[in-house]
Formats: structure tokens, sequence, C-alpha cells
């Protein structure tokens, strides 16, 4: 299956700006802190009914702090990371292939 040309530069774009770069950009921010607030709003919101207060209260923001640290900042890190390190092996995999002549194994 060919891929098109928008996707392979939007993913040598990101490639080219590291390793960093991308699990925080795409790990941290893209997945991880969604993550966390969707998932602190709904664990407030049914131990106490989906009010403004229950979301608002302080125990609701202790609540969503911990869910930043934890689910945003090391899930998101933890996410973007494995997603890098799995996109190199099957881009050194893809590349090996090819130079030997053979297709890539298929998933």
């Amino acid at each position: 299956m060919k891929e098109s040309s928008s996707k392979v530069v939007l993913r040598e774009r990101a490639r080219a700006g590291g390793r960093r770069r991308f699990v925080v950009r795409y790990g941290v921010l893209g997945w991880g802190l969604p993550t966390a607030l969707i998932g602190a709003s709904l664990f407030n919101g049914m131990g106490q009914g989906f009010t403004w207060f229950s979301l608002t209260s302080r125990a609701a923001l202790v609540h969503l702090l911990i869910w930043i640290i934890v689910v945003g900042v090391m899930g998101g890190y933890l996410w973007g990371h494995v997603y890098w390190t799995t996109a190199e092996r099957n881009r050194t995999r893809s590349h090996t292939a090819s130079d030997e002549g053979t297709s890539p194994p298929q998933s």
C-alpha cells in the first residue's frame, strides 16, 4: 500500500525535529494532556455528578493536577517514546529491505 506524499512529508518533518521534540509535541502535548483533562473531568464528574462546582472544587483541581502529572506528562512521554521507537524501527526495516531488493515483512 503506497502512502500519499503529504503523509510522508509530515512524517519526515516530524522526524527531522528530533526525538525530544516529537515526544513533547505529540506525546505529552498531543496525547497526554488531552487524555488527562478528559480523564480527570470524567472521573470527577462520575463521582460527584456533572456540575460546574464538581469540576472546579478543590478536590477536583487536586485530581486534575495528579492526572496531568501522571497521565499527561509521564504517560504522554511514554506514549511518545514508544511511538518514536516503533516508527524508527519500522523505518529501518523498510529501508534495509528496500536496499536488499526485497519487500518489508507484512504484519
